[in-house]
């Protein structure tokens, strides 16, 4: 079966900071203002580096009780332009299973509102999100409510220490793939939400839950990135 392609709703909140955290649950995609759907809750995005593993993964790890509810990312220090294919392997170690980390793409700087990138994202249980946003407001690929992921057990591993190896195609236009394990969960067109990024920073990124067991149990996740090569973070 062919993957469905989607267009997207102009499902707009205004927020000061990207959250894929501060949810106790995989299907609330909250903002750090009210949404029309609910689920809103503050938070932060925090960048620094993931320290390099003598594989030359990165691990990102916290059990630090002010991390509850941030979302951490790292960036590239050198844009990319034009068509890519950027492939990283992930693995979740520990953590609550409803966090979400993944793939950051397009990221320019920071408007007067908040940032600009797009995001693809998965948890532990089996389910994905793709939301760009765009001077801090979060625009969300139809397919997803305002409220919930998309669920996709059967191209998703779930569990803890399990790895998956997710893809963003870019076209150098407007058109990507989302891709996980060789299976595409959706292509998506970016038709009506501000510019139309065609270059910009690749990045990785780990959301802390309010709900975390810090310091009994800490968040970890594994990166791997394998596509392109020569990144400069």
């Amino acid at each position: 079966m062919l993957p469905k392609t989607y267009f997207f709703e102009a499902a707009v909140v205004l927020l000061s900071f990207l959250n894929l955290a501060g949810c106790s649950m995989p299907g609330v995609s909250p903002s750090s203002s009210t949404t029309s759907g609910g689920g809103s809750t503050s938070a932060a995005l925090i960048v620094q580096s993931f320290p390099v593993q003598a594989d030359g993964s990165f691990l990102f790890s916290t059990n630090d009780s002010a991390s509850k509810g941030n979302t951490y990312v790292q960036y590239t220090s050198v844009p990319t332009s034009g068509a890519f294919t950027y492939t990283v392997t992930v693995s979740k170690g520990s953590g609550q299973a409803g966090g979400g980390f993944g793939l950051i793409f397009q990221r320019q700087s920071d408007g007067s509102l908040g940032p600009n990138l797009w995001l693809a994202d998965i948890d532990s249980q089996g389910n994905y999100l793709i939301e760009k946003i765009s001077n801090g407001a979060v625009y969300f690929v139809t397919g997803n409510s305002l409220t919930t992921w998309n669920s996709n057990t059967s191209a998703l591993i779930t569990g803890y220490g399990a790895t998956n190896k997710l893809t963003v195609t870019f076209d150098g236009t407007k058109n990507y793939s989302f891709i996980a394990n060789g299976t595409t969960l959706q292509s998506f067109t970016d038709t009506q939400m501000g510019t139309v990024y065609t270059s910009g920073n690749l990045g990785l990124d780990v959301g802390v839950l309010s709900t975390e067991n810090f310091p009994s149990q800490e968040v970890s996740v594994s990166f791997t990135v394998t596509s392109p090569t020569g990144l400069s973070w």
